[in-house]
C-alpha cells in the first residue's frame, strides 16, 4: 500500500503540475484528483487492512477518535490545496526535491527533539538527499543564469 500511495502521489504531482499551468485553481484541482486517488487507494486499503477497519468503527470508535480522524482528513485536504498552490508556482521536480528535503528535516527534528536513534543507513540517506538537493539547486541556478541572456534577446 505504501508503494501504491507513493505512485499515486507521484502521478498526482506530475498531473497537477501540468494542469496547474492552466488557469485551474487548487480547489478545482483537488476536486479532479481526489476521486481517482480514492478509486486506486481504497481497494488497496481494504485488501491490506481487511476487516480491521470496519471492526474498529463498530467496536472501538469513540467520538474523540472519530474527531481525530475527521481532523486528519481536514489536514490532508489542506495539504493537497497547499500542494497544488505550490505546483502552480514551481515545477513538479522542485516540489519533489523540497518534499525530500522536508523528510530529512523531519528525521533530524525527531532525532533532536525525541532523541530517536539514527542508524548509519538513515544518516547516509539523509546526507545523500541533502547533497542531491544542493546539486539540484546549483544546476537550477546555473540553468537560470545561463538562460537569462537568451531570454533578453
Amino acid at each position: 500500500a505504501g508503494v501504491s500511495a507513493s505512485l499515486v502521489q507521484g502521478a498526482q504531482i506530475v498531473y497537477g503540475a501540468r494542469v496547474m499551468k492552466t488557469k485551474m485553481d487548487p480547489f478545482n484541482m483537488t476536486r479532479f484528483v481526489a476521486p481517482p486517488a480514492l478509486l486506486v487507494l481504497f481497494p488497496l486499503a481494504i485488501l491490506v487492512e481487511g476487516a480491521a477497519v470496519f471492526n474498529y468503527f463498530l467496536r472501538d470508535a469513540t467520538p474523540l477518535r472519530i474527531a481525530y480522524i475527521v481532523g486528519s482528513c481536514g489536514l490532508a485536504f489542506g495539504l493537497n490545496l497547499s500542494s497544488f498552490w505550490v505546483l502552480k508556482v514551481v515545477s513538479g521536480l522542485t516540489y519533489s526535491v523540497a518534499g525530500n528535503f522536508k523528510v530529512v528535516l523531519i528525521v533530524f527534528v525527531s532525532v533532536w527533539v525525541f532523541q530517536n536513534p539514527l542508524s548509519m543507513e538513515s544518516a547516509l540517506g539523509c546526507l545523500i538527499t541533502v547533497a542531491g538537493c544542493m546539486w539540484y539547486g546549483l544546476i537550477k541556478e546555473k540553468y537560470i543564469t545561463t538562460a537569462a541572456p537568451e531570454d533578453s534577446r
